[in-house]
């Protein structure tokens, strides 16, 4: 699921966060206009150096903003410097999308700092998507929804819809996660045929076959309804996982009582949610629990969508249980024998 897979790429990316850095400077938007237009100049083709710029744009505050003025200054019309503008920009527009998949949360309005960098955003994406260059590797395209899903509240022109229809009837092609994410996305925009077919298949899952069977169609059932935003369904549908989990004696992992404090969370259930979160906390602070199934606190710290949740003067002693303030090493002082 997208929260799992999103958990993984933040564990994944611990050991560089642990690192000190000597602090740099703010790069300024005089900086960055150097950068770029010495860049078009010379010989934008020269990859090393446009990673280089593309790292400053996405330092630099504004510097999406500034970009997005570029474009449009650039006009239209076909030439060097809005070649090698548009090139850039794309190659942001992954790198922003790369960076928002490591952060390990994934929530709706994390792209939007995009939206300064209209119409061509949208239009980079639709194309990557549905005509992915060579460079572009086909199986990045499902990475490339979410953003989609920010920027483009509503429906694109008929023939980029139809084509988007295209990829979801596919199912000899493409693949699943890329055609189930396409669905959610056109479900925003009025066209909900074939989520609904995929919730209806969920729960005929769900009502037959063992219990972990039935327990794994759940998970995805309410995970599904999440994605829709149908935060109520979502927690009602996790509320009778549960149930069913307890019933026939199969234990739960972490990672879903933290799903079932975010749909409650969203839905605005907050006893609810505390409920969860101190069924989560409970596992992650046992040492009975596999270390592989564990979360990061940082989890707990900044997503989002428990944002109703750390508002409750309840929540920072449930969290602490599972993760308690480190003690600070005694300073050495004068007599302390340390030479």
């Amino acid at each position: 699921m997208e929260r799992l897979r999103g958990l993984t790429l933040w564990l994944l990316g611990m050991a560089s966060g642990q690192v000190m850095f000597a602090q740099q400077p703010e790069p300024t938007l005089a900086d960055l206009d150097l950068s770029v237009n010495r860049w078009l100049a010379d010989d934008w083709t020269v990859e090393t150096r446009r990673q280089a710029v593309v790292r400053q744009i996405l330092d630099t505050e504004r510097g999406l903003a500034y970009l997005g003025e570029q474009l449009r200054a650039a006009g239209e019309a076909p030439s060097r410097r809005r070649t090698g503008l548009s090139n850039l920009a794309t190659r942001v527009i992954l790198a922003f999308i790369d960076r928002a998949r490591a952060s390990g949360v994934a929530f709706r309005g994390q792209h939007d700092a995009l939206q300064s960098m209209q119409p061509y955003a949208s239009e980079a994406l639709f194309s990557l998507l549905l005509r992915p260059p060579d460079w572009f590797a086909s199986t990045r395209r499902r990475h490339l929804v979410p953003a989609i899903a920010d920027l483009a509240a509503a429906a694109p022109d008929h023939e980029i819809f139809d084509e988007i229809t295209e990829v979801i009837e596919n199912a000899e092609l493409e693949p699943a996660d890329l055609r189930l994410s396409l669905a959610c996305l056109v479900w925003q925009w009025g066209d909900r045929q074939h989520v609904e077919a995929e919730l209806s298949r969920l729960r005929a899952a769900s009502a037959e076959g063992d219990a972990e069977d039935r327990l794994i169609a759940m998970r995805e059932l309410a995970n599904l309804h999440y994605r829709v935003r149908d935060f109520g369904k979502a927690a009602s549908t996790h509320r009778a996982l549960e149930l069913m989990a307890d019933r026939a004696d199969l234990e739960l992992m972490p990672i879903d009582w933290y799903w079932s404090a975010c749909y409650h969370a969203l839905g605005g259930k907050i006893d609810r949610g505390m409920e969860s979160l101190e069924r989560c906390v409970t596992m992650l602070a046992s040492p009975l629990v596999d270390s592989s199934l564990k979360l990061p606190e940082s989890l707990f710290r900044k997503d989002p969508e428990l944002g109703l949740l750390r508002a409750d003067p309840r929540f920072a002693a449930i969290v602490e249980r599972a993760f308690p303030p480190k003690k600070k090493e005694p300073s050495a002082g004068k007599g302390s024998g340390v030479r």
